[in-house]
């Protein structure tokens, strides 16, 4: 096999407790098999999403004055090139030994999907205005594969910064027990990227990536504009970038 389609076992099984995790051997980068009966799942998302199997279908939009909860167990395929927008708030709140993850159907006609993409300045994500309100995100117990902003600039698309997770003038930021791996992003940050609100509070806690990169802007795996955050127990490998092959916080 090409180095990119090695086959990869993953320790991310689980039994008792919870459901049996598929994604046990990632056969290539970007898709592992997926469990049989899935529901499809686009557009406009609200409330709290059940445990189960989800092939994605087309981007995914948590609408201002909303929010989405999706639970421990979740299991996203997606089918093309599609992101998640969040312009309300968003909680991923994975446990562990029942995780969430995000990854490419084998199948799929891309190679890789969009990330999520969270502002509530909405003229960042689709073109209109909004009040400058924060929200709060939480990413707990995450895995992500192949989540990449590498899509030209758009009306329909986000910037392309933080392959697998954008936030932009955010109250409350937290990514805690979260693996992310084969991340990109045209601009700044290959696999997250934070700006604005200085007075928030953004904690990255026991995280790993790898295979992450920044094409063309600064920070291989994390940047940061006009926000600080507290890093801890973040590990690194395989990151790259033009400028700050780990991470990179400006002012």
């Amino acid at each position: 096999f090409p180095s990119h389609d090695k086959v990869m076992i993953r320790s991310l099984s689980r039994v008792g407790g919870g459901n049996f995790l598929s994604l046990t051997q990632k056969l290539v980068s970007g898709g592992s098999t997926p469990p049989p009966d899935p529901i499809e799942i686009s557009g406009a998302q609200t409330g709290t999403l059940a445990a189960g199997v989800y092939h994605v279908t087309g981007d995914l939009l948590v609408e201002t004055g909303t929010s989405w909860t999706i639970s421990a167990g979740c299991e996203f395929y997606f089918m093309d090139d599609y992101e998640i927008y969040c312009q309300g708030q968003v909680q991923c709140v994975g446990e562990s030994g029942n995780r969430i993850t995000f990854q490419m159907h084998p199948e799929a006609t891309a190679t890789q999907w969009g990330g999520f993409a969270c502002s509530t300045r909405n003229e960042l994500l689709n073109g209109d205005t909004a009040p400058d309100t924060g929200a709060e995100y939480k990413w707990l117990y995450c895995d992500f594969y192949d989540a990449k902003k590498l899509a030209d600039l758009s009306a329909a698309r986000s910037l392309k910064r933080g392959g697998a997770i954008m936030t932009y003038n955010a109250d409350y930021i937290e990514i805690d027990n979260c693996t992310f791996d084969g991340c990109e992003a045209r601009d700044n940050g290959g696999t997250i990227y934070l700006q604005l609100l200085n007075t928030s509070t953004r904690i990255i806690s026991n995280c790993t990536i790898s295979n992450s990169n920044c094409i063309s802007g600064a920070g291989g795996a994390i940047a940061a504009a006009e926000a600080s955050y507290t890093l801890t127990n973040v590990s690194f490998s395989n990151c790259t970038a033009p400028v700050f092959q780990y991470i990179v916080t400006g002012k």
